[in-house]
């Protein structure tokens, strides 16, 4: 294709955008908080999203995820200068990333690549749910014996 047609063309969708948006800036805000929600959370516009198995996985990630972020805040691992630049990054990441949905658009293979940032997050949140509830079920059998 000639690449003063595709600017042309680009120009006049843009235009058209442009005059949209003005008409209806109320649908705009709302279509475009949509995106961070839908990226954020459940995309029920997904069919594999509405599975129980879907929704069970990416709760227990989102919860892990924030587990890890407040046991790092517990622990003030942030003190520590490795830990609050890389955490400093993810936030930095998710925050950019979100910006990004937000403005162009929002598709369900685009959480991937943000749960592949605050992996490491989820793993350590993961790790202090698993530890906390393996240590109240040993409390709980110590004090069943005793």
């Amino acid at each position: 294709i000639d690449s003063a047609v595709e600017f042309a063309v680009d120009a006049y969708h843009f235009e058209k955008a442009k005059e949209w948006i003005a008409a209806h800036p109320k649908i705009e805000i709302e279509r475009t908080l949509r995106k961070g929600a839908l990226l954020w959370g459940i995309d029920w516009y997904s069919k594999d999203a509405r599975k129980p198995a879907y929704i069970i996985l990416y709760s227990m990630t989102f919860i892990s995820m924030i587990a890890g972020a407040l046991r790092v805040r517990r622990e003030r691992l942030r003190s520590i200068p490795i830990i609050r630049d890389a955490t400093n990054l993810i936030g930095l990441w998710c925050l950019f990333y979100t910006a990004i949905v937000m403005a162009f658009f929002s598709l369900p293979r685009l959480k991937i690549i943000l749960i592949g940032v605050y992996f490491p997050l989820v793993i350590y949140g993961a790790d202090w749910i698993v530890g906390k509830t393996l240590s109240l079920g040993k409390r709980s059998f110590n004090s069943m014996i005793s």
